[in-house]
């Protein structure tokens, strides 16, 4: 061998060797399980109808007809103007506000004495709106052109209240006006709404109650209705300069500077301040009658002609010049407007009140939209201060009539009525006009301490006015004593009804009635229902030399609110607190009252619009007892004031969201002998299924509708389902359930139990159903060397018997020496004898080898554990030995064809020799 050939075979030698190194060193790729996600639980929850709760609330809703003119017309407005010259109209028009119609006033102003005025009105005698603390008004306007300077040139909306008293107050609501607002007064309270620019809507959304407070604090307290809401423009004409030509001159005969009755006046036609012949004259004397006439006597060629400022003409045609056949007036007090002690030089003679002044007419023009009055007075007294807390105030008054701080039914004050021979009232127009219905109730008590009389011109008595549906007048009266114990008769119009314990002296006597069956006995009279009470009035009468004094206290006339039912719905999540949501329909502007169950709590309480309330808006406690139907034992009270709804929609749903802790308290099956909770068990045991129910203070739900249902977990779908009642104790429960059910597999179970009630609950409780097995390992050997594969098997038998588990997935681990964590090789599963394998060619290291089971069918189990040692690998010399002699064979072959063939060549050719010479 060669050394050429020796270097080539170490080099192949080498490169081999590399081979098979680099080769060996690779870790082969491990096998990991991947796990799919169990599909969503399709238990947890479930909702539905709650039970209905009562609610009340005091709006009586919108209360202007036609309020944004959508009819097309403006009825049943009533249009009214005063001093408005000609031009002057209301309309429908174009724009809207918030719709495609408004209503337009032009008011061109007219005679100068006066400002003038446009207005529609909404006139509410027919159907009275009463004053309460919610009352509610909405407005737009938008003024189109004002050209006015004055504090009489505006564009308003005004409200017109009655006292109880009888007096009249108005708030003025300014959208515009062309100076600063007037002063209020006593009678009227002007605000100014924030006034926008011309051609630009202005919107107001007012607390009728509280502006009433601010202007009219005295009269407050015995508000009780609107009258009016009216829409206003006004204009002023303004003066200007008075009607005289310069033209116009008199001779001053008596030369004091000033005309007087038979002074020649002279139409001075070149106007150099002298008369000259030919100048007419044109008045100043009169005739035999007292008529003016020309005078005859003109005045010498050249004569000054003076003039006096209060000699005046009216100009008719408006050309600022006198013409012929315009009256001329001597203006006495310099008024500028023809008055009865006025002088006429010439007729013809101008009507009392014909401006002797230029006028400049202004013009308003304006539109309204969405006009809304939103009242509140359902469930409210109509009686102000009917307990007299606050002194006499809002009743009409004889001075006889004093508040008493010794005697009363309520609280700390009455009305102390004392007369001697005569009779004393104290009254109160109730101007809302509250028709009566099946809810109106009338109270009162009175206490006689005196009645000396003995006739029955001695009396004491409450009475109501009423009128029936055509406004024909009736009495209803309640006596409390008479002198002789007798009751005054009734008549065509008038009913006597006696008090309870009537005629007892130095007794609280009370009336508590119902109107609606106290008036009854008109309608045989011929009246016709319903009937309003317009007012009521308190007497004491003493017959002549006697005295009387009683105490009144506690009047009231009061309906009940709206009502209905309230529907509710809930939503129940597993293990958490049920909530429910109870909304509202479309309640009005006013307050409202909402009875929930006791053990449920606000979670919030959200408007209209979608805002939530804070917790200082509303209100929530606890009743003793229910006030509304239908009636829950002990409810819990919502009550979200009129002040609250007064920033939000005036109509509009509400929604009130509640919670209560789960009434569901405990759900978990069981075993039938310890009766220890049983979350995991073997496939074919026998378990009881356990719930029980309690409200949220604790009290257990006795009754109720429950029921469970069991689902697999891995499937998706109901396997069971049970239902009853709970016990007295708030249990129910199923005993001898055999799991898994018949026709259902193995696995993971989800039990709930839900219960429905006052308070829906539902809880779950996992059960695993599944199989338990016995695993054992065997490694083929204990020790290999790199590169070796190791054969992993076993075998799988249900616990306690010898029953081979078959189709169990196993999961094969593995963990280095010094390593906690155990990583899977790979999941194999067992043949119909229960047996597996697995093989593997490891990496050289120390190694601990397992097999678990574990997944929906079988429970978690390991078996036994066994050491693998993989040393470093073994040289493979023969097979590197059997290429290194095919290596040399070959490149001895190949040396020896190389010589043979170099043999068989033949040799170099001789050179040429030159010819040999011939012999």
């Amino acid at each position: 061998m060669t050394t050429g050939t020796t270097r080539t075979l170490c080099l192949l030698t080498l490169l081999l060797v590399g081979v098979f190194a680099t080769t060996s060193s690779l870790h082969p790729p491990l096998q990991r399980t991947t796990y799919a996600p169990v599909p969503n639980d399709p238990l947890g929850h479930f909702q539905g109808n709650g039970i209905p709760v009562g609610i009340s609330w005091t709006g009586d809703g919108q209360r202007i007809p036609n309020p944004s003119f959508e009819t097309g017309s403006l009825s049943p407005w009533i249009q009214t103007q005063y001093n408005a010259a000609a031009g002057s109209t209301a309309t429908i028009t174009t724009p809207g506000y918030d719709g495609k119609k408004s209503a337009q006033l032009t008011l061109l102003s007219g005679n100068v004495t006066f400002n003038s005025y446009l207005y529609l009105l909404s006139d509410f005698s027919q159907q009275p709106v009463g004053f309460s603390s919610g009352l509610r008004f909405r407005a737009a306007a938008l003024v189109q052109q004002m050209t006015g300077t004055s504090q009489y040139d505006r564009v308003e909306t005004s409200i017109a209240l009655t006292t109880s008293t009888g007096n009249l107050r108005t708030i003025h609501y300014i959208f515009a006006s062309a100076t600063s607002a007037p002063a209020n007064s006593t009678a009227d309270e002007y605000i100014v709404t924030g006034t926008g620019p011309t051609g630009q809507w202005v919107a107001i959304d007012r607390s009728v109650a509280a502006d009433a407070a601010g202007g009219f604090p005295n009269d407050y307290p015995s508000f009780d209705s609107v009258s009016q809401v009216t829409l206003t423009g006004f204009a002023q004409t303004v003066p200007g300069a008075p009607n005289r030509d310069p033209h116009i001159g008199f001779w001053d005969s008596v030369g004091n500077g000033v005309w007087q009755s038979g002074e020649s006046v002279i139409y001075d036609t070149n106007l150099d301040g002298k008369y000259e012949t030919g100048e007419p004259s044109i008045g100043g004397c009169t005739d035999g009658t007292g008529s003016p006439i020309i005078c005859s006597l003109a005045p010498p060629d050249g004569t000054s002609l003076a003039t006096d400022p209060k000699i005046k003409f009216v100009d008719p045609d408006g050309n600022d010049v006198w013409d012929p056949g315009e009256a001329i007036v001597w203006d006495q007090f310099n008024t500028n407007i023809v008055n009865y002690y006025d002088t006429i030089i010439i007729g013809p003679k101008p009507d009392a009140g014909t401006l002797l002044m230029k006028i400049i007419q202004n013009h308003t023009s304006s539109l309204f939209d969405r006009i809304e009055l939103y009242s509140n007075t359902a469930g409210a007294d109509w009686i102000k201060n009917g307990g007299f807390e606050s002194g006499l105030t809002a009743w009409y008054e004889n001075s006889s009539f004093t508040t008493s701080t010794t005697t009363f039914h309520s609280g700390t004050h009455s009305a102390r009525g004392s007369i001697t021979d005569s009779s004393i009232e104290m009254a109160q127009s109730i101007d809302g006009r509250p028709v009566i219905d099946s809810s109106t109730i009338f109270k009162a008590s009175a206490n006689i301490a005196t009645m000396t009389g003995t006739t029955a011109s001695s009396i004491v008595d409450i009475w109501l006015g009423l009128v029936d549906a055509n406004y024909n007048p009736v009495s209803l009266y309640y006596v409390y004593k008479t002198g002789d114990g007798s009751l005054p008769s009734n008549n065509t119009d008038t009913i006597y009804r006696k008090a309870g314990n009537f005629g007892t002296l130095n007794q609280w006597l009370s009336v508590n009635a119902s109107l609606l069956q106290q008036t009854l006995a008109f309608n045989s009279l011929g009246y016709t229902p319903p009937y309003s009470v317009e007012v009521v009035v308190v007497e004491v009468r003493a017959q002549p030399s006697t005295s009387t004094t009683a105490y009144f206290d506690d009047i009231s006339i009061r309906s009940s609110s709206h009502t209905e039912t309230l529907p509710s719905t809930f939503y129940a999540v597993d293990g958490l607190n049920t909530t429910y949501a109870y909304v509202t329909q479309a309640i009005p502007q006013g307050s409202f009252h909402v009875e929930i169950p006791g053990g449920e709590t606000i979670l919030n309480i959200t408007s209209p619009e979608g805002t939530l309330l804070r917790t200082s808006e509303y209100s929530t406690n606890l009743l003793t007892s229910c006030t509304i139907s239908p009636c829950l034992t002990r409810p819990r009270a919502v009550d979200v004031s009129d002040t609250t709804i007064l920033n939000h929609s005036p109509n509009g749903n509400w929604r009130v969201f509640t919670t209560s802790t789960n009434s569901l308290a405990n759900v978990y099956d069981e075993d039938p002998t310890t009766h220890n909770q049983a979350p995991s068990i073997n496939v074919g045991s026998t378990v009881n299924l356990v719930s029980q129910s309690k409200d949220p203070l604790g009290q257990p739900l006795a009754g109720v509708t429950a029921n469970f249902t069991l689902w697999n977990t891995n499937t998706g779908m109901q396997s069971g389902f049970w239902t009853g009642t709970t016990d007295t104790n708030g249990w129910y429960n199923v005993s001898s359930v055999t799991l898994p059910l018949a026709g259902s597999t193995p696995g993971i179970y989800s039990l709930q139990a839900a219960v429905y009630s006052t308070y829906p609950g539902i809880r779950t409780f996992q059960i695993s159903v599944r199989y338990t097995v016995a695993v054992t390992l065997a490694i083929s050997a204990s020790q290999i060397s790199q590169g070796q594969t190791a054969t992993i098997s076993g075998n799988v038998t249900l616990t306690g018997t010898s029953t081979p588990g078959q189709g169990v997935n196993v999961t094969i681990y593995y963990r280095q020496a010094g390593n906690s964590q155990w990583t899977p090789l790979g999941t194999v599963k067992t043949d119909a004898s229960g047996k597996f394998s697995f093989t593997w060619n490891p990496p050289q290291g120390q190694y601990e080898m397992k097999a678990s089971t574990g997944d929906t069918q079988t429970a978690p189990t390991d078996s036994n554990r066994e050491q693998l040692i993989v040393g470093p690998p073994t040289f493979p010399w023969t097979l590197v030995m059997s290429i290194l002699v095919a290596v040399v064979v070959g490149a001895s072959a190949l040396l020896v064809f190389w010589r043979r063939k170099k043999n068989s060549l033949p040799s170099p050719a001789q050179p040429a020799q030159p010819p040999q010479p011939t012999q």
